[in-house]
């Protein structure tokens, strides 16, 4: 007995011990065998998937996997799973603890040619609800990473959460949990209550952060922060399917308290008494985003509010909307321009995916707006823009650009109308400028706008036989109120803004002009002018401009064939290269001066070559005169105090040329018949000598005195017939002889006759020209 029953016993220990190391060998290769036969045959893990996986244990208390992945389109990269369990737990379908430690997950560009997404969310209706094969007690995630694609670089964002059950219902099958998250310094707390019978998923997320920890998320290579300040603060209420994977209802509000974020030159920040806000809303496959509160400190100051709708259907994410901009009353660029009533501008909006890959499709509308160029004191009213665009850049169909109004120095222009149109990077506009100047005319505008581009706004202008009267300028120049005529116009030109600023070139030519002072004082007949402005950067004429006038009369003056050249020197300085034209038979030119702005004195001399004496005597109404005879000399004149003055100006004969000169008639010379025998004045003699006189030379003095023109002719020669007279040398006078008796004078003489002109009367006209130049100028 007791032999046998010791050699059972040693019998059991041969049995049982290589099946205890049979179990411990099995027990210890366990992660080897998971490793190389359950997990390949997973499809997440079989051949041909960039995800390989080595288990680092695996028994009753757990398992360790260690996860690496090769290639973009994973949506995991690498990282480390823990799963603890007990064998109760087990049994009762349970996992004690799932943790992921080190995940990196891949977020790729959305729409970049060729990228996947790394996470796809199925639309259509779950056929069954997922009841998930073990309920986890708690979920941590450690040390890891979110990684965003932000096309030119890939940016890391911390990752870490932790979830606990916390409550539970078995007979509803529902399990409730609370937890952490953290995205980027965005703590969130969560509550989510994981109905298993149904499949879903509900779930409450509250937090925020200070947006300083978030402004990796705002800003890539391309945009630097130079200030951000304020919070963020989430409120997120979801309802997800588990399987397949669909939100079915999504509300989400997100605050931005204290919001500043300072970008090139740019401040975003809240509204005045509110947080700026967006607010997301929707489900299953449509979502509504809107977002108010927002105000622009820039250049522009303006509210911006955002309205749209997310579609996720259609094989990928569709966008429609709106953003709203409010201008508030100000100035912009400096001062130099300015909004009186501020300004709606609207970005109509979408987003679609057309077989060619994204587009984005957006109108821009500005509303009824009113803008002012104060260093110009031009004022545009009634401002309406209408524009289609197109992302990636391709032809459009064309919008519409209206001002109702354009003034300058509050008087009003016309307006303007044309056709905005989208061909590729380049938009083109294309018009008619109505001006109340031209208002049988329109001006043909045509502009080439590139946005990118260094040079990015061309505009040409052109305008042919265009018919201009005066009286329409009016308004804007009062001074040419009295100022009466018309003329045909030609324009054009070119306009370029640019990174230098504004550059271009201008051209006007005038034809067939009459002009008239409404006094009569003035007449202007066959007037022609060229302009040609080179570059506008510094608006200066080319030299050698011309101004022709066929006739010109003024208070019995007649100068024909005027020609003046001159340049534009700057906006307030004419230089007057020459003035030239003929008068009294004979010619008249000036020398080179200078007309600015800022001089209230003018000298020029006055050239006569080949004057007509008798010509000069009946042009200023000293006389009615005839004859032969020819002066040349130089005339000074000076403007000053809005006054003419002529200083030792004189005119005279060639040497050696003679001539003849018949007074019919002068105011100045004429006197009662004296009796016969009776002695008469020098000035009497001197009208009855030249009724008749060939000389042998004659000079014409001209100075002013006072308020008066002073006139001297002195001329040698004799009468052409003998004169009824007798020299008296005892009383220095002359005598009329008696009808009839013969003898009388007809010996050489020189004579000399004053005469004495109202300066003013004579140059009239000038009280109106020359304030009319000063405003021009």
């Amino acid at each position: 007995m007791t032999s046998g029953g010791t050699g059972g016993c040693r019998r059991w220990p041969a049995v049982v011990l290589p099946g205890i190391t049979v179990l411990l060998i099995i027990i210890c290769s366990l992660p080897v065998l998971v490793e190389r036969f359950v997990l390949p045959s997973l499809p997440v893990f079989s051949a041909g998937s960039p995800y390989r996986v080595n288990v680092g244990r695996f028994g009753p208390g757990g398992a360790t996997f260690y996860l690496s992945a090769q290639g973009a389109e994973a949506g995991v990269r690498s990282g480390t799973l823990r799963l603890d369990w007990s064998v109760s737990g087990l049994l009762n379908r349970r996992l004690d603890l799932v943790e992921l430690d080190g995940l990196q997950i891949n977020f790729p560009a959305p729409g970049r040619p060729g990228s996947k997404p790394s996470l796809q969310f199925e639309t259509a209706p779950a056929s069954a609800p997922f009841v998930p094969p073990l309920t986890v007690t708690e979920v941590r995630v450690r040390n890891s990473t979110l990684l965003l694609d932000r096309q030119q670089s890939l940016q890391a964002l911390p990752f870490s959460a932790t979830i606990r059950a916390f409550a539970s219902d078995p007979d509803k099958q529902e399990l409730s949990y609370r937890g952490e998250l953290n995205v980027a310094g965005l703590s969130l707390r969560a509550q989510m209550r994981w109905d298993m019978a149904g499949g879903r998923v509900f779930g409450r997320f509250k937090g925020g952060a200070a947006l300083s920890n978030l402004a990796g998320l705002l800003s890539g290579r391309e945009v630097a922060l130079k200030r951000i300040a304020g919070r963020v603060e989430l409120d997120v209420l979801c309802d997800v399917a588990a399987a397949p994977l669909r939100v079915t209802r999504l509300e989400a509000e997100i605050r931005f308290p204290g919001l500043g974020i300072d970008v090139a030159g740019a401040e975003l920040v809240s509204s005045a008494g509110t947080d700026a806000l967006v607010a997301i809303s929707g489900g299953g496959e449509a979502y509504r985003v809107k977002a108010r509160g927002f105000a622009l400190n820039a250049p522009l100051v303006a509210t911006a509010g955002l309205q749209g709708r997310l579609s996720l259907s259609g094989g990928g994410p569709l966008w429609q909307g709106d953003l709203l901009l409010r201008a508030a009353p100000g100035s912009l660029a400096n001062g130099r321009l300015n909004l009186p009533g501020g300004l709606t501008l609207r970005l109509a909006h979408q987003v679609r995916r057309p077989e060619q890959g994204d587009m984005t499709v957006a109108e821009v509308v500005l509303e009824d707006s009113t803008f002012e160029l104060v260093e110009q004191d031009i004022q545009l009213r009634g401002v309406r823009l209408r524009l289609p665009l197109v992302w990636p850049p391709q032809d459009t169909k064309a919008g519409e650009f209206l001002i109702d109004d354009i003034l300058l120095a509050r008087g009003r222009l016309g307006s303007f109308a044309g056709q905005l149109r989208q061909q590729e990077n380049t938009l083109t506009l294309a018009g008619a400028l109505r001006s109340t100047l031209l208002p049988e005319d329109a001006v043909a505008l045509n502009a080439r706008l590139r946005p990118d581009a260094d040079l990015f706004a061309e505009v040409d202008f052109n305008l042919d036989n265009g018919r201009l009267d005066l009286r329409n300028l009016v308004p804007l120049f009062p001074a040419l109120e009295t100022v009466t005529g018309t003329a045909d116009v030609d324009i054009s030109g070119t306009l370029r803004f640019g990174s230098r600023g504004l550059d271009g070139e201008f051209s006007a030519g005038l034809d067939n002009g009459d002009f008239a002072l409404e006094d009569g004082s003035l007449e202007l007949d066959g007037v022609r002018l060229g302009l040609r402005v080179p570059s506008l950067k510094h608006p200066a004429t080319d030299p050698d401009q011309l101004l022709q006038i066929g006739e010109l009369r003024s208070a019995g003056l007649v100068i024909s064939d005027v020609r003046s050249r001159f340049r534009v020197e700057s906006p307030d300085s004419l230089f007057i290269e020459r003035i030239a034209g003929r008068w009294s038979g004979g010619r008249v030119f000036t020398s080179g001066f200078r007309l600015a702005g800022d001089r209230r004195e003018l000298e020029v001399a006055l050239i006569c070559d080949r004057l007509e004496l008798a010509g000069i005597l009946s042009q200023l109404g000293l006389a009615e005169a005839e004859g032969e005879g020819r002066l040349s000399g130089r005339i000074p004149l000076r403007y000053r105090g809005g006054e003419i003055f002529i200083d030792d100006g004189f005119l005279f004969t060639s040497p050696g040329e003679k001539g003849t000169l018949k007074v019919r008639q002068s105011r100045y010379l004429a006197q009662a018949l004296p009796r016969e025998g009776s002695g008469v004045s020098p000035l009497y003699f001197a009208g009855a000598a030249l009724r008749d006189f060939e000389y042998n030379w004659a000079r014409l003095n001209i100075v002013s005195e006072e308020d008066d023109l002073f006139l001297k002719l002195q001329i040698d020669g004799r009468p052409g017939k003998r004169l009824p007279y007798r020299f008296d040398a005892g009383s220095n006078v002359f005598v009329r002889l008696p009808e009839g008796t013969g003898g009388g004078l007809d010996q050489p003489v020189r004579l000399d006759v004053n005469f004495r002109i109202p300066i003013n009367d004579l140059f009239r006209y000038q009280a109106q020209l020359m304030p009319l130049f000063r405003q021009f100028n």
